[in-house]
């Protein structure tokens, strides 16, 4: 039980009762060895003049002997060191590590009070920095920008910083922030527009960080006041046509003007409604814009990526021709298809070589060994599966041993990628039991019996499909022009478009490390690719674009208020009370004491 006296208190009353060792101790210094009395007649004078002063005289002794003061001061601080004496006093607990949490997601680029609510922030991060401060930015991908920084360095990084046009998980970084600060005394000042789209809500994390007793604090940067925005929300690219979403968040209805390219439309969409813009696909790299402006910039404009039109020519050598193939190559506007019956072949070079149902006795010597060397030279060709397969020598293309016919079975993908994926190709009624040279390498097999395989030729490729048309369904599926367009993509290396527009938020391993040059700087030998700015993105001879469209964060009209108005917010310190026990102190005393009474023992001569 402690005894409070004021600011002082005794926190170890029990050690009080150790006071009594000085009894002991005092006691001892009063017994002395009683002597012998001795008649000396010259020295009788003397014991009787000092008989009337023996307690002045003890005193007086005990006045000169430093050792018992000595030992006296260590014993008391000894019981000072058990009772535990301490003071009680005031303590700011969050000025010792600032960590800021930052907004640095699109919505932050929102008009506000003649600037935009991220520089509002920017200028407020500033007033709350202390002399340790710890920067962590709230976007998809929480990131510790800045640790255990000062001052100076803090408010050089935040002029260098600029916002992103990805979405918000606010929440997460509140999190990130509270095990930034671990145990540590400090304070986290989360600044934001509160418009958390993604993750953990910010005011669960706090709760949760305030269990902590971690203090935490929102300072909101969004107004009350009704924003106009109109913007993209969602960009579907094909090969033929694309179309893009506009939204309305506004409380009006809108007249905008829309420009694609050198192409402008204008259209009404009314409050809080969604217009689909429809346009031809055009090649390369072409800029969609919302003329209009209003208070979210960052949703205006939005980028389309797409490969260059370019015809592949395909030469279709066969004596029987087949309307599904022809048709499937032509469904996929990539190819312009010649065809040939053999004998008669074009000399002409193709990007593109088919042969399927070719009668062996009409095939002049050589053929196949012509088309191999443009193959080597970076044609590509596709071997369709005959009946009478056994009697085509393509040895100079790709070797086929055909040892029997299997019965009927199911097809079974063994490699998934860009034309087997999320294909149906059913079963088949019999299949050629077929052996390929090697070097290829199989995707979908009967049986064991590879039925799509492909392998590289030099700098082209040669595809074996063994799926025999009056064997198998598969000409009748939806899937088989499908198929055979992304066939066409893989061989010619054409790029596909879905890929090559992306939403930010998004992240891509690269193959290997390498020179990224991004919409805001270049990342050298980079493996990992985080899309966190709308624009640009160039590596590997590709463009890829990111744009932002995204619906919630467009959304830049506040529905409820979190937090303190910036406007409002001042830096409060957070006291509480401590305690402080002198016991460090008094140990170190106690030992200069004990060392000082060695030290005099020995030189009065008594060790």
């Amino acid at each position: 039980m402690a005894i409070n006296l004021g600011l002082f208190s005794i926190e170890n009353t029990a050690g009080l009762l150790s006071i009594l060792s000085l009894i002991p101790f005092i006691v001892l210094y009063l017994i002395k060895p009683k002597p012998k009395i001795m008649t000396v007649p010259s020295l009788m004078f003397f014991i009787k003049m000092s008989g009337a002063n023996k307690i002045t005289s003890f005193f007086k002794q005990l006045i000169k002997d430093w050792l018992f003061f000595l030992q006296l001061l260590a014993i008391l601080f000894s019981i000072f060191i058990i009772a535990q004496p301490a003071i009680t006093y005031t303590h700011d607990i969050t000025s010792s590590n600032t960590i800021i949490v930052i907004d640095v997601s699109a919505s932050m680029q929102a008009k506000e009070s003649g600037g935009t609510r991220f520089e509002i922030a920017i200028e407020k991060a500033k007033e709350v920095l202390s002399g340790r401060n710890t920067i962590i930015l709230a976007k998809y991908f929480p990131q510790i920008a800045l640790k255990d920084a000062s001052r100076g360095e803090s408010k050089d990084f935040l002029n260098s910083l600029r916002p992103k046009d990805s979405s918000t998980r606010l929440g997460d970084a509140l999190l990130l922030a509270g095990e930034t600060l671990g145990s540590r005394e400090g304070r986290i000042v989360v600044i934001s527009d509160f418009l958390n789209t993604e993750g953990q809500d910010p005011e669960t994390a706090k709760a949760v960080l305030q269990s902590k007793k971690q203090v935490v604090d929102f300072i909101n940067v969004a107004s009350q006041e009704p924003k106009n925005n109109v913007g993209f929300i969602d960009l579907l690219a094909e090969d033929e046509s694309t179309t893009a979403y506009i939204k309305n968040f506004g409380l009006e209805q809108k007249t905008i003007t829309l420009r694609a390219g050198g192409t402008e439309k204008v259209i009404n969409i009314g409050a809080g409604h969604v217009e689909p813009f429809v346009f031809q696909t055009p090649s390369g790299i072409t800029k969609l814009e919302i003329v209009d402006q209003d208070d979210l910039p960052a949703d205006n404009v939005a980028i389309l990526s797409a490969p260059e039109q370019m015809k592949i020519k395909a030469l279709l050598i066969t004596n029987n021709r087949s309307i599904f193939l022809e048709n499937a190559l032509k469904a996929s506007g990539l190819v312009d298809v010649t065809v040939a019956e053999p004998p008669i072949i074009s000399k002409e070079s193709y990007d593109l070589y088919v042969l399927h149902d070719i009668s062996p006795k009409e095939i002049l010597t050589g053929t196949f060994e012509d088309i191999a060397e443009k193959v080597e030279a970076g044609a590509n060709i596709i071997i369709h599966a005959q009946e009478n397969q056994k009697n085509l020598d393509l040895s100079a293309i790709a070797p086929i041993t055909v040892s029997g016919v299997g019965d009927q079975t199911s097809l079974t993908v063994q490699q998934f990628n860009r034309f087997t994926k999320n294909m149906d190709f059913g079963s088949v009624k019999y299949y050629l039991d077929a052996k390929l040279g090697d070097g290829f390498i199989t995707l979908i097999t009967a049986e064991k019996s590879p039925m799509v395989a492909y392998k590289q030729k030099g700098r082209g490729k040669v595809v074996y499909y063994g799926i025999l048309e009056k064997a198998s369904d598969f000409k009748f599926q939806p899937s088989y022009p499908i198929f055979f367009t992304e066939l066409l993509k893989f061989l010619t290396e054409r790029q596909d478009i879905k890929k090559l527009n992306q939403k930010t938020n998004q992240m891509i391993l690269l193959d290997s490390p390498q020179n990224v040059k991004t919409p805001v700087r270049n990342i050298p030998n980079a493996a990992v690719l985080f899309l966190e700015d709308a624009g640009l993105y160039s590596y590997e001879n590709k463009l890829v674009v990111a744009n932002l469209l995204d619906e919630k964060e467009s959304a830049i009209n506040s529905k409820e208020v979190r937090g303190q108005r910036s406007t409002e917010y001042k830096l409060e310190p957070v006291k509480d009370k401590r305690k402080y026990i002198f016991e460090t102190p008094l140990l170190i005393i106690l030992f200069i004491l004990l060392a000082f009474e060695v030290y005099y023992v020995k030189m009065r001569g008594d060790l």
